[in-house]
């Protein structure tokens, strides 16, 4: 995994933080006076629809709460980013990890994972995916950047710890962290990132789902399914590995392709919020075409 070329890139989010209510149910933040703190308004996950409190995160006026389901928030901010991960990690959460890509890295944690910059946060054994997406900028001269955006989206994303059990060249079986990390609509097919940290390795999973209506669903062997041999997620050692020789990755983590033009089954057991688990039985690992089976939960966090 190399750099190739370097190219004026700039990911601008537009600011939608001006007065208002909260859409996402936290309280008319807007009309605060400055040093207030308003708590984070989201569905717990597992109790009926309702807003219920998730203790020990705060948001100021500059803040606000987009959109909430029981997987987490989006939050639109008038503040870099970093400014931001300031204030959630004042909290009464604790900072477990928290990655600043260089420009470079940004670029492409961006378009694999949705964010330029991350955190992850604990609270006993709750832990919250803060996703920031800024701006991403890369330039072949720094006297031709812009102006930098101080505007920040923010993806919230629960982490749940889940089964999975993934056999082959790089078997896994038990309990995983799974990390819903982007879902897209195109046309009515519904495109699911999944990222799963078990330890000592990394599973990545990006698959098409044919409907996001309560059932089982053909999964299409168009899929992505790819492991590495790591211990945290990827975004938070990406310079390393972009600065590792690829002779030294030859033979080393899990790369799949189909064996089949349906490689398996989703099965959707909720709609709002989209989740259900997903079955790979036609699937080799390349090169030598070892069979691959995976079966593991999936989610969406709501942010489309």
């Amino acid at each position: 995994m190399r750099l190739r070329s370097h190219a004026l890139v700039v990911v601008l989010v537009a600011s939608a933080c001006s007065g208002g209510g909260d859409p996402g149910g936290g309280g008319p933040t807007g009309t605060l006076p400055p040093g207030s703190e308003t708590p984070l308004v989201v569905p717990a996950v597992g109790v009926p629809p309702g807003p219920t409190l998730i203790p020990g995160i705060y948001l100021p006026p500059e803040v606000l709460v987009a959109s909430a389901d029981a997987f987490g928030a989006t939050l639109i901010a008038a503040l870099p980013c970093d400014e931001v991960f300031d204030v959630l990690a004042a909290g009464e959460w604790e900072v477990m990890s928290r990655t600043e890509p260089t420009p470079e890295v940004a670029l492409l944690t961006m378009f694999a994972y949705g964010l330029t910059t991350a955190m992850v946060l604990q609270r006993g054994d709750d832990q919250v995916l803060v996703r920031g997406v800024g701006s991403a900028l890369i330039v072949d001269d720094p006297e031709e950047a812009p102006p930098s955006i101080d505007d920040c989206i923010l993806h919230l994303t629960r982490l749940q710890s889940a089964p999975l059990t993934l056999t082959g060249p790089m078997p896994v079986d038990g309990p995983v962290t799974a990390f819903p990390l982007r879902c897209f609509i195109e046309g009515v097919a519904t495109f699911v990132s999944m990222g799963y940290q078990a330890p000592g390795a990394w599973i990545a999973l990006t698959f098409e789902l044919a409907s996001s209506q309560p059932g089982e669903h053909p999964v299409a062997g168009s899929l992505e399914l790819s492991g590495l041999p790591i211990d945290r997620p990827p975004w938070e050692i990406f310079e390393t590995i972009l600065g590792t020789d690829e002779d030294e990755w030859d033979g080393v983590g899990l790369e799949v392709e189909a064996a089949d033009d349906v490689v398996g089954t989703a099965t959707v057991t909720s709609s709002e919020p989209l989740e259900g688990t997903v079955r790979l039985t036609e699937l080799v690992a390349l090169p030598d075409g070892v069979p691959v089976t995976l079966e593991a939960p999936f989610a969406c966090s709501g942010e489309g």
